[in-house]
């Protein structure tokens, strides 16, 4: 692949992900904010999930459906951030007495 097709295929794929966020930005944060728990922190998870989606999809890559990967991907990272919260409240305590 050359720089130019390179960039090209760039370009294609982040054409795709504006149009996919223009048009489903509020499905993607709707069905976030019940695992998120809240509207802020499904914007967040909803942000980062597009953020992945310009990470790591590729024109031969692309999901067949990708409001459902997006939608996945910002639940999975609202379950993390619980999960960190958490962790840090477990183990917060022992950090101090350290």
């Amino acid at each position: 692949m050359t720089p130019a097709e390179g960039s090209d295929a760039a370009a294609t794929v982040g054409d795709l992900v504006a149009a996919v966020h223009r048009e489903h930005w509020g499905r993607v944060v709707a069905a976030t904010v019940g695992t998120a728990g809240d509207l802020d922190t499904a914007e967040d998870c909803a942000q980062r999930a597009f953020e992945r989606a310009l990470e790591t999809w590729r024109p031969a890559t692309v999901p067949s459906n990708p409001v459902g990967w997006l939608v996945r991907t910002a639940r999975n990272h609202a379950l993390d951030l619980h999960r960190r919260a958490g962790t840090l409240r477990t183990h917060a305590p022992e950090l101090v007495l350290r």
